[in-house]
């Protein structure tokens, strides 16, 4: 059933498959994207997430399966009859145009006078902040208000879901930040559905109101940001969203659903939601903020809002070698190897100085150990 939401309405696809020839870009999906929300498809590099939005803006067919907008089949409907905008990455603004030009093209294609598109062009400028900028060409902005001129030009016609294929991913990390604030800003003044690519786990996060997390044509987890941070459910989650430590071994003993892994670095305690079998290949994870330095210079350090109540009474204990000490400003991250494998500790800058090969100790609770699969299950369904 549709839910309005200002001007938004509700996306759905339905078992939705997209092959070309005998590859298959996007799997049979099923995904509801709820009226007037901002939701991203997070990703990395030829995951499907461009032919999914595709797919739904119209410029692809499914192959199978159904697109429904608003409650209505968009199966044989072209991308200019659907309530739908897209916004590329290269914007592809019109150099020669004024900026209000740019801005009501769309409404001057529907025949709208001069004077009207012109009122209309003004309302949206205003909207995005560049109120003063509709008679100057595209060149004379910024990277940012170009970007404001994109937006403004796909709310002219008044879509139900505006689509953004990853707008951001030209621009400078500083503009990149602040843009997704003000897109956040416009998303929640129009009430439009917002449904927005990106590679970038960054702008995922702080943006959306839900997040799917989409490889090889699949979608492997959807939820809140939180959600996905604090609680995924595959080992490419994990380790797609954030940094983590990770703990590969094999499960020796469960005791509702607390597991004990055998691993490399020895015995791992953490917790099992999804109640994987003794005897199962698997993985515990855990973030660096959760990791903490027990022994050496700076011990206690990490786990910046947990204090000491590590130390000395950690489950997991691991013994290894400092390999070197990373500057984030105000945070350092601490690397750590033993054998092969190489962990991290997220602390606050002014820890404790370690000598590069020095031997020291990290840990972490069996509460901040997630242990997931080491494989996805073999499944051709679908999300």
């Amino acid at each position: 059933m549709t839910r309005d939401s200002g001007r938004g309405v509700d996306v759905e696809l339905k078992d939705t498959c997209v092959r070309f020839g005998d590859f298959t870009a996007v799997h049979a999906t099923n995904l509801t994207v709820r009226a007037g929300e901002f939701f991203s498809i997070l990703g990395p590099s030829g995951c499907g997430k461009t032919t999914l939005l595709r797919t739904i803006s119209g410029f692809l067919e499914p192959t199978s399966g159904d697109v429904k907008i608003g409650g209505r089949s968009m199966l044989g409907v072209g991308p200019q009859a659907r309530p739908t905008a897209l916004i590329f990455q290269s914007l592809a603004l019109f150099p020669l145009m004024s900026v209000w030009e740019n801005v009501a093209f769309g409404l001057e294609m529907r025949g709208w006078n001069r004077d009207k598109r012109r009122g209309r062009a003004q309302e949206l400028l205003d909207l995005v902040a560049l109120g003063d900028q509709g008679d100057k060409k595209p060149d004379a902005l910024s990277g940012g208000q170009r970007q404001r001129v994109a937006v403004a030009r796909a709310l002219a016609v008044e879509p139900s879901v505006l689509l953004l294929d990853e707008p951001l991913s030209a621009l400078d990390l500083k503009l990149r930040q602040r843009m997704r604030s003000e897109l956040r800003d416009i998303q929640r003044k129009t009430g439009v559905t917002f449904i927005y690519i990106t590679h970038d786990q960054g702008e995922a996060l702080t943006m959306s109101d839900r997040i799917a997390v989409m490889v090889d044509g699949r979608i492997e987890q959807v939820g809140t940001g939180d959600a996905i941070y604090s609680a995924p459910t595959s080992a490419f989650v994990a380790t797609f969203v954030g940094a983590n430590n990770a703990f590969p071994g094999k499960i020796i003993s469960d005791n509702a659903g607390d597991a004990v892994i055998e691993t490399s670095a020895g015995k791992v305690h953490g917790s099992n939601p999804q109640k994987l079998a003794v005897g199962s290949d698997a993985i515990a994870f855990v973030r660096p903020e959760k990791t903490q330095v027990l022994s050496g210079p700076g011990a206690g350090v990490g786990q910046a809002n947990r204090t000491d109540h590590l130390v000395g009474g950690a489950v997991n204990r691991i013994e290894v070698q400092f390999e070197r000490r990373d500057l984030e400003g105000p945070f350092v991250n601490l690397f750590f190897r033993r054998g092969k494998h190489r962990w991290m500790v997220h602390a606050p800058n002014g820890a404790g100085a370690h000598e590069v090969g020095s031997s020291c100790a990290i840990g972490f609770t069996a509460a901040d150990a997630l242990v997931l699969p080491a494989r996805r299950p073999a499944d051709d369904s679908g999300a």
